[in-house]
């Protein structure tokens, strides 16, 4: 019987499978029948999802593309598997020892939400069906019904010993966003915010409240999923993008509510979006990662990167995507191999260097269908599964930025441009940083030689941190919509606080105890400065160990070099160079 769980090893959260560290990188894809399964095996990947749908509204209530297949539960009284069963079938045939967690996309048949119409919101999306509420108490009932149905099957199933846990989806494009773009408001929602506040009128409080109400439904059914499979198995769900989706409307700044919830592992996100169009910059985190690492979480990185075989979903599936649907230029990949490998080194640097799991998100199939990046596929897996014998594995960062969730309650306004031009200067300022919510910062406070504060909008919270640390003598640097924010300020004020800083240059510099990653931000030379002698092994692409404290490398623009760090015992003064070359 199979069993998996999430625990510590070198410092961080790790996936671990009938009692063995795995590396969880994985892969994912919509279509399975055009997967790429197979190839990933030969590659040495063993991890995979697919997708299951209870209902039959599809994954976007905004651009109202059509299902990708039929639900389980389309037909009221009915409950059909067979889709799902052959799905599993099918990756079973390509990889015989296939581990498998799918994403269940939870969203209710349509006919559910037309018998019920008190418990959905109180509008649809241009013009669109009226949506389940995240409030309503008949909505939990009836799914969670439908997910112990689900479970069940697969508990009596024959491949059940190939799934080691689930992903729990729901909401406007699987992510648990309100399906009415506003909250996820209607008659249950104003009930149950009643019955919990009485007497409360405050908007911030009723804001506050809708995201609560959407952590609070991941929490239940993860409860729920928990019980069904014996707590064998890890259970995980999007959610929690705080930087990302700075407006309240979007549900997601409860975090702290999942962060405490004992039947979730882990916690995902897709890597960010606002830097998709610029290849040059590295991209910044959604989720404010070391929460989740500080709570025993694993962090999930969604990596849906287009690459130069990315082709537009009413290409490759006009049935089911109308014209100008999903073709905006944020769906289309880069032009050539060559500039999709260095996005991809990237990808893969961060996730190794933070010390995350990811699957590589193969959306319409045919993403990774070239052999040139099916050889980095395998170099990636066989680097992170040689990672895990690495004894430290966590951050070395010195300077730590937290964010109050609660912040965005307070506003009508989205306060996107301090949270998304504050992450992508950190990015760029060369020196290695963490990230908290604000709820933890009394347990993280004193492990950071300064402290950087995100203020969208003041709280309380923040006022009292900030003094804390002015009382404790720790440097502050806030970063508010009202002040510009640049790579130079930040890297300036690290730099007088006393932190290293690995790259003056604005490459994207990604750090852990034994791994170090450069993202070039030009074509170029490219230096690389480290606070200690250490050995230095050149991994990606590979070449010759030295020992040193500086790195001079060539790259290309939007490039990637991965290094190995070692401590080097025999040299301890050693200052030569090494020079590498992208290849």
């Amino acid at each position: 019987m199979i069993h998996s769980e999430v625990a510590r090893s070198g410092g961080v959260p790790s996936l671990f499978i009938n009692g063995r560290e795995v590396p969880a990188m994985a892969y994912v894809t919509y279509f399975d029948e055009e997967g790429c399964f197979r190839s990933f095996r030969e590659a040495g990947y063993r991890l995979f999802s697919l997708a299951v749908y209870f209902g039959d509204r599809g994954i976007n209530s905004v651009t109202g593309i059509s299902p990708f297949s039929p639900g389980i539960f389309s037909r009221r009284g009915e409950a059909d598997f067979s889709l799902f069963d052959r799905a599993v079938q099918r990756i079973l045939r390509e990889v015989p020892d296939a581990l498998i967690f799918p994403r269940i996309n939870m969203s209710l048949p349509a006919w559910w939400e037309e018998e019920n119409p008190e418990e959905c919101n109180d509008t649809g999306v241009g013009g669109g069906p009226r949506r389940c509420c995240f409030s309503s108490r008949k909505w939990r009932e009836t799914t969670r019904e439908f997910l112990r149905r689900f479970l069940s099957h697969v508990s009596g199933s024959s491949f059940r010993d190939h799934l080691f846990g689930y992903q729990l989806a729901d909401g406007n494009t699987e992510e648990w966003f309100s399906y009415d773009q506003t909250g996820s408001i209607g008659p249950a929602a104003r009930s149950e915010f009643a019955r919990r506040y009485p007497g409360t009128s405050d908007d911030a409080a009723f804001r506050r409240y809708l995201s609560e109400a959407a952590a609070e439904a991941i929490a239940e059914f993860a409860s729920v999923a928990k019980a069904e499979t014996g707590r064998r198995l890890v259970i995980g769900s999007f959610y929690g993008y705080t930087f990302e989706v700075p407006f309240w409307q979007s549900n997601h700044h409860a975090l702290k509510i999942l962060l405490e919830c004992p039947d979730l592992d882990f916690i995902c996100s897709p890597a960010s979006y606002i830097t998709r169009r610029s290849p040059e910059k590295g991209w910044p985190y959604m989720l404010p990662v070391d929460s989740l690492k500080l709570h025993g979480k694993l962090y999930f990185v969604e990596y849906d990167t287009r690459t130069f075989r990315t082709r537009l979903l009413r290409e490759s599936h006009p049935e089911i995507c109308r014209e100008n649907t999903y073709d905006s230029p944020v769906w289309k990949g880069p032009s050539t191999e060559a500039a999709s490998l260095g996005i991809l080194r990237m990808n893969f640097a961060q996730q190794l260097t933070g010390g995350h799991a990811s699957w590589w998100f193969d959306m319409w199939g045919g993403w990774f269908d070239s052999p040139g990046i099916m050889r980095e596929m395998k170099l990636f897996r066989t680097i992170a599964e040689s990672a895990l014998k690495e004894p430290r594995r966590e951050s070395v960062a010195e300077c730590a930025a937290w964010i109050d969730e609660t912040c965005f309650a307070q506003t009508d306004s989205p306060v996107s441009a301090c949270c998304s031009g504050g992450r992508i200067a950190i990015v760029q300022s060369g020196i290695p940083f963490d990230f908290y919510l604000m709820s933890d910062f009394d347990r993280t406070v004193e492990r950071y030689r300064a402290a950087l504060f995100f203020l969208p909008v003041p709280t309380p919270e923040a006022e009292r941190a900030i003094a804390v640390c002015r009382t404790k003598g720790i440097p502050v640097l806030i970063l508010s919509p009202e002040v510009p924010v640049t790579a130079e300020k930040i890297r300036d004020f690290c730099v007088r606080s006393g932190i290293h800083c690995y790259n003056p240059d604005g490459d994207a510099v990604f750090v852990s105890r034994s791994y170090l990653a450069v993202h070039a931000a030009y074509r170029g030379e490219h230096p690389v400065i480290l606070p200690n002698v250490r050995r230095i092994l050149p991994r990606i692409p590979a070449g010759e160990a030295v020992v040193s404290d500086r790195i001079t490398l060539f790259l290309e623009s939007g490039d990637t070099a991965l290094f190995q760090l070692q401590d080097e015992e025999d040299n301890p003064t050693s200052s030569t160079q090494t020079r590498s070359k992208s290849e």
